[in-house]
């Protein structure tokens, strides 16, 4: 039996952790790889990481958490290979993977999203000021071996790593189960977003007048879910739902349309689509912006659509709002991808024959 420790900044409660790591562990055993994985945020800790306030619980409990990630350090001799998800430290350079490499310990670096920039919009003020992104390019020309969640990603680390391997954050298809079939009610279309607090600052305004217009001509409401604060948009119906962990599933199978807005930055370039591939998993066709990994994912017309204007939004928008049979066939096909390409099933062996190249499982 390999043993392979994972380090993480987030504990089950975040979706990169429980996407990119926790779903795979039971293959991974399977192949004789035990998987030890250390989030850097307890779920306490997780759960007021972002709220304001809190100042001095947060000092505590962040100085417990680098303890803690200062013996895992120190223990890292112990195992076969050192799996990093994002970041193994939240500030500072790149110190735990060099400990790592300097005891001949392989390292396998994993990102989904574009970590080697400083989020200036949602990011701590004292955080901003002690992240080093940097070191990122560092972390990979120390890796063995470097997975990516996009082809975009995976490009912008191949100079300085040859060995880079595209592997999407994927979902278990009978877990996320169809929605069933689509048809017209009286009680309108549902546009579903599913995402966090910083997402929402960034992205959420993207949606604002195009639903405005839409809900002008047709009956709509728009669910969202995670923002953090409610939404109050003139003209706009909105029912604004905390994310619970247990809910995950039903808020993307209870939308019509899902709606995935992105800004054409390098930040937004390096997203990876999950939550418009969670949607197109229960069989919902969703609007996207022709931005980061969406094109990958998405084919114009045909498993979904893209925009990148508020006119195309509200286009695009209105086809599916108001028919049903659209939505139905766009559906099915957006599953059928995700099968195909986006699923456990299909991604998981990957992950497990490349972590077994690694450690020599």
């Amino acid at each position: 039996m390999k043993r392979v420790l994972w380090l993480t900044p987030v504990p089950l409660e975040g979706a990169g952790s429980r996407f990119r790591i926790y779903q795979f562990l039971p293959a991974l055993a399977a192949a004789g790889i035990h998987c030890d994985v250390r989030p850097f945020l307890d779920p306490a800790f997780f759960r007021i990481v972002y709220q304001r306030g809190h100042t001095a619980q947060k000092a505590v409990r962040f100085t417990l958490a680098s303890l803690r990630r200062i013996a895992e350090a120190l223990a890292v001799s112990r195992y076969d290979a050192l799996v990093i998800y994002r970041e193994a430290f939240p500030i500072g350079g790149a110190l735990f993977e060099g400990w790592a490499r300097a005891r001949g310990v392989p390292i396998v670096y994993d990102l989904d999203d574009a970590v080697y920039l400083r989020d200036e919009v949602t990011m701590n003020p004292l955080v901003w000021r002690l992240k080093r992104p940097e070191r990122v390019w560092r972390i990979l020309e120390m890796s063995r071996l470097v997975t990516c969640g996009s082809e975009y990603l995976a490009n912008r680390c191949r100079p300085f790593n040859a060995r880079v391997a595209t592997l999407p954050t994927c979902v278990d298809v009978d877990a996320f189960a169809s929605r069933g079939r689509h048809a017209a009610t009286g009680e309108g279309t549902v546009i579903g977003w599913v995402g966090t607090h910083s997402s929402a600052v960034l992205y959420l305004g993207l949606l604002r007048e195009p639903l405005r217009r839409l809900a002008a001509r047709h009956r709509i409401r728009f669910d969202v879910v995670g923002a953090g604060t409610g939404l109050d948009w003139e003209g706009v119906p909105v029912r604004s739902l905390p994310w619970r962990l247990e809910e995950e599933i039903g808020y993307f199978q209870g939308a019509d349309i899902g709606a995935y807005p992105l800004e054409d930055t390098e930040w937004g370039r390096g997203k990876c689509a999950f939550k418009a591939i969670q949607f197109m998993a229960v069989g919902v066709p969703v609007v996207a912006s022709r931005v980061g990994a969406n094109p990958e994912l998405i084919q114009d017309g045909v498993n979904g659509f893209l925009a990148g204007s508020a006119d195309e939004w509200v286009e695009k928008l209105e086809l599916l709002a108001r028919d049903p049979w659209l939505r139905q066939q766009m559906g099915d096909a957006a599953r059928k991808t995700i099968e195909e390409r986006y699923s456990l099933q299909v991604v998981g062996p990957r992950l497990v024959a490349a972590l077994a190249g690694v450690v020599g499982a």
